[in-house]
């Protein structure tokens, strides 16, 4: 299986990923317990001021304290700065 970084380069690489629905409107991908059942993580694109992608930009923690709640808090965080990193 695939974690959240994973999904996120696969996808904008242009490798086919199993669901889709797993990225929100900004190409943010989740997962919980993909590589690992004990860990979470929430990661996002970064791509060239060209719209080449870079990499991915991943926060990842214990399941029991990165839950539902911190992986949303966190997600607008990475996305801003995802778009600052290569600007």
């Amino acid at each position: 299986s695939t974690g959240a970084s994973g999904l996120v380069l696969r996808h904008f690489s242009g490798e086919p990923v199993p669901d889709p629905g797993v990225f929100n409107e900004h190409g943010t991908a989740s997962s919980i317990g993909e590589t690992n059942p004990n860990i979470s993580s929430v990661s996002t694109p970064v791509f060239t001021p060209s719209g080449q992608l870079s990499g991915a930009l991943t926060v990842s923690g214990l399941v029991s304290r990165f839950g539902e709640q911190e992986r949303a808090r966190v997600s607008p965080l990475l996305e801003t700065l995802a778009k600052t990193l290569l600007a």
